[in-house]
């Protein structure tokens, strides 16, 4: 689907994945926002800790937007 309408938008197809190695990934029920780790509803010691380590690491950690 997302292919069909950027094509009828005639949008550049190449070269619009991000380029990242590593991934932090959190399984965590409920609903996220926009801002992944800081609104998801975990603690705010822990989103800022695994924030933390994600930019140490050279980590992207997926957003809902």
């Amino acid at each position: 689907m997302c292919s069909a309408v950027s094509l009828a938008l005639a949008e550049p197809l190449q070269a619009t994945a991000s380029l990242v190695r590593n991934w932090v990934l959190v399984e965590h029920p409920g609903a996220w926002g926009p801002v992944a780790l800081h609104e998801s509803g975990l603690a705010p010691e822990i989103s800022s800790g695994l924030a933390s380590l994600s930019r140490r690491s050279a980590a992207r950690v997926p957003s809902a937007a």
